[in-house]
């Protein structure tokens, strides 16, 4: 009977390494480029009055690439994001109801305050499977992740895990500052438990 499990037992491990085998020479790894985002997913037209354009001022609109170029709400122009976004950028996403945010921190931080809107979506939310959350989002919409900015990885890895589950959503982006930064430059803030989290 042992022997029987045993043959079992190895042609199981022979199918398998052939099938990885396989697939590692037939299939290219899969690869994330978290700091690469196409210019024209990056860009957030901010809704403005129309603005009258000099010749001048209408080739500068157009040379607005830099990350650190936040445009005031009123400018009527746009604004370029990266993959990791700064506290401007993320404030003014939030003032002008631009995107959707979430919050990588454990739950009970989350309760204890988080930013206005947010969702509550923890690194661990992905072991049960996908948040219900995840699968709402517009592709159309930028999506802004957050945790305790410094050395908290967790809206990277919450970043990674949107991206593999809906690889439309182009416009997933990390606010590095984080929810330190964010109360102390006195934004809007809510305590309470997620009423969507699982």
């Amino acid at each position: 009977m042992f022997k029987a499990y045993l043959l079992k037992f190895a042609g199981i491990l022979v199918v398998g390494s052939a099938a990885g085998i396989t697939h590692w020479a037939v299939e290219p790894p899969l690869k994330l480029h978290l700091d690469e985002i196409a210019d024209d997913a990056g860009t957030v037209v901010i809704p403005s009055k129309p603005k009258q354009d000099t010749p001048e001022s209408a080739s500068n609109q157009d040379e607005q690439t830099q990350p650190e170029d936040v445009a005031e709400p009123g400018a009527g122009s746009s604004i370029v994001l990266k993959r990791e976004i700064t506290l401007d950028q993320a404030k003014t996403l939030f003032e002008n109801n631009l995107a959707d945010f979430v919050d990588a921190r454990p739950p009970d931080k989350y309760e204890d305050g988080h930013i206005d809107g947010a969702y509550s979506v923890p690194p661990d939310a992905f072991y049960n499977g996908t948040p219900a959350v995840i699968d709402f989002f517009d592709v159309e919409r930028p999506i802004v992740v957050y945790c305790t900015g410094g050395d908290c990885h967790d809206s990277h890895v919450v970043v990674e895990q949107i991206m593999l589950i809906r690889p439309e959503l182009v416009r997933v982006h990390v606010f590095t500052d984080g929810y330190p930064a964010w109360t102390g430059a006195g934004l809007a803030t809510d305590i309470g438990p997620d009423p969507l989290a699982e």
